[in-house]
């Protein structure tokens, strides 16, 4: 039995390790905004600079390609 549901899930909170913090949000990034869901990040203080910098740049790019972006 298979279950296919294509309709978004909402606001995802994802939590951004200090190991690999680009990578992760990245991927998060592309899996949940191409489902059509928001994403909330919260980064590990030991990676904030890094993070809230690519966090702002995938801002950029997604405004570029949708129009629009919704900023809490």
């Amino acid at each position: 039995m298979v279950l296919f549901e294509y309709s978004p899930f909402g606001v995802i909170g994802a939590v951004a390790p200090s190991t690999n913090p680009t990578e992760t949000i990245i991927n998060n990034s592309i899996s949940m905004l191409a489902a059509g869901n928001s994403v909330y990040f919260s980064p590990h203080p030991g990676a904030k600079k890094v993070s809230l910098t690519l966090i702002a740049r995938i801002e950029e790019i997604a405004y570029a390609a949708a129009g629009s972006v919704t900023w809490w």
